[in-house]
This record gives C-alpha cells, structure tokens and sequence, in this order.
C-alpha cells in the first residue's frame, strides 16, 4: 500500500513539473515573436524627432515579418548631416557604423530581432572605440518603431 502511494506522488511531482516546464517554453515563444502579431508585407517609412528636428528617417521593406531591404532617407544630430558627409570625417565613421547596425535586420524577423539593436556592442563587434558610446541605436529602434506603427507607406 505505501508503494502505490509513493508512485502517486511521484506521478503527481511529474505532472507538475512537467507543467512548470511547458509554461517556461511558452514564455520563452512568446519572448521570441512567435506569438505577436505580424506585419503586412510592404515598404515602410518612419523618423525620430527630437527638438524639432528630424535625426532619423528609415525606409524599409518586410516580407512575412522579414526585413528585406532597410536604409536611412536622413540621418543627423545637432545640424550635422551624416549621410553624404565626406569620407574620413567622424560623421562619415558615424554613417557607416548606424549603417551597419541597421544592416543586422536585413534578413531578419522584425518581431525578433529590433530589440537586438538596443545593443549595438554584440552586432558591431569589430568597431573602433567612437562607437559604442556615441551611437544612439535607440533612434534607430524609435524610428522603425514609427513606421511600424503607422502602416505600410507602399504596397
């Protein structure tokens, strides 16, 4: 008899555990993007505005969730234009460093990976030391962000 009542417990401890178990992997899905809601496929546009002043516009393409095409139509801080800053000046380093940060999602599930860029140090591993204090890839993030929010811009 107490056989019969140590093999229900132990079934029973089983149950549960195998419960806290698939809960756990539930929440890791959902964390991962398999459970949000996706976007429709399409061009989008979005900016990030502080003072007054435009400092990101982005333009980019999804296809079921996936960035396909993404680049910046305006990148600037404080009156200097990065995008067509002559080569060699520390605007034209900062360019290329937004760009590659932005480049990352090419290929990737925008539900996944946008949060990726809140750290720009484990997707620019080979930088030189000007960027990891002075990119703001919370810009990035809040003008992709905007154009998520506001729709495709084109079909």
């Amino acid at each position: 008899m107490w056989y019969h009542a140590r093999v229900s417990r132990l079934l029973v401890l089983m149950v549960v555990l195998l419960a806290a178990l698939t809960a756990g992997c539930a929440q890791l899905e959902g964390r991962e993007g398999v459970d949000e809601p996706g976007y429709e496929d399409g061009t989008y546009r979005g900016v990030f505005i502080d003072r007054d002043e435009i400092q990101v516009n982005v333009q980019f393409s999804l296809q079921d969730n996936h960035v396909t095409d993404i680049g910046f139509r305006l990148l600037q801080a404080q009156g200097d234009e990065y995008l067509h800053a002559p080569e060699g000046t520390t605007e034209a380093r900062l360019r290329d460093e937004y760009q590659r940060l932005i480049t990352y999602l090419v290929g990737r599930d925008i539900r996944v990976h946008l949060e990726d860029l809140y750290h720009p140090e484990r997707i620019a591993h080979d930088v030189d030391g000007l960027t990891a204090a002075t990119m703001r890839s919370s810009k990035m993030i809040s003008a992709i962000r905007d154009g998520l929010n506001r729709g495709p811009y084109s079909r």
